[in-house]
């Protein structure tokens, strides 16, 4: 299959590209790309060309272990947590003034969440605003308290 432009054996980022594919998403042709890391994907140009993509997913993963590390070393992650993410307030964005609780038209209720260890807990919907608050502060004291309580005490 010919490419208007033929992109193979260039290099973008840790990607080498090894050749056209049969396929085409959005206009953009798919190419077949190896990975400094020896991982094969496949990548539209405009992703290629745009420097959107520069790997498999390798430099994302070694980044995000680098930041790990990082809080690691400071004393800034208990438990796969960012005590830092912990003290955080509310942000900016936030509309229902209560960190972890927004409204989700669709539901027609008030959403309660939490995030521990990198994963989002979902609490339940409720109707009031004060419910969804409740079961956040009541999730804060399971997932969030022990974790700050060992940070406290690295005896415990």
């Amino acid at each position: 299959m010919s490419a208007s432009i033929d992109l193979t054996g260039r290099v973008f980022g840790r990607l080498t590209v090894l050749g056209p594919t049969d396929r085409r998403e959005s206009g953009n042709v798919v190419w077949r790309c190896r990975c400094a890391c020896g991982q094969e994907i496949l990548v539209r140009t405009a992703e290629l060309t745009r420097g959107r993509t520069v790997s498999c997913g390798c430099y994302q993963r070694e980044i995000h272990a680098q930041r790990l590390r990082k809080l690691d070393r400071s004393g800034n992650l208990v438990d796969g947590t960012n005590l830092h993410s912990l003290a955080r307030g509310i942000q900016r964005n936030n509309t229902s003034g209560v960190k972890g609780v927004s409204y989700n038209a669709r539901q027609r209720a008030w959403g309660a969440y939490i995030y521990i260890r990198r994963q989002r807990i979902h609490l339940g919907w409720y109707h009031t605003l004060g419910d969804a608050a409740a079961a956040r502060r009541e999730a804060e004291a399971e997932y969030h308290v022990p974790i700050l309580d060992r940070h406290k005490d690295p005896e415990a």
